[in-house]
């Protein structure tokens, strides 16, 4: 887990590292929870009917929004906002600001790239378990 160090001793934006204030860490936690029980209710489901290797591919899509969900909650980053060269660190939802600089809008689009591949990696790989189970 990568700790975020504050020049300033503020919890505010970070390019290329915390663009998220509470409310937001809040709420893509619980968008990542949702996802993960969705992925073990759809991989018991998908077992219980003896579904196809192949139909169980689908369990990629809620995992890796599970997955997505919890690691931008960690690293209090949102991909979302970094593709939008915004930001919002305020304690509400829906609030951003728009990020001046294109040096700052880089290292966010850096960033979230890197948050997507340590969200659909292990999603990629569950799945591929997931897959390979005998049917």
């Amino acid at each position: 887990m990568t700790a975020i160090d504050y020049v300033d001793g503020s919890s505010g934006y970070q390019p290329g590292a915390c663009n998220l204030g509470s409310a937001e860490i809040a709420q893509r936690r619980r968008v990542g929870i949702l996802g993960i029980a969705a992925s073990v209710v759809l991989a018991a489901v998908l077992l219980a009917i003896g579904a196809d290797p192949f139909v169980r591919l689908l369990l990629f899509v809620p995992l890796a929004g599970g997955f997505v969900g919890i690691v931008q909650a960690r690293e209090r980053f949102c991909m979302g906002y970094a593709l939008a060269g915004m930001y919002n660190v305020t304690d509400r939802m829906g609030t951003p600001s728009r990020v001046e600089s294109a040096a700052a809008r880089r290292a966010d689009l850096r960033h979230a790239v890197v948050v997507l591949l340590k969200a659909t990696i292990p999603a990629a790989l569950i799945t591929l378990v997931f897959f390979l189970l005998p049917v």
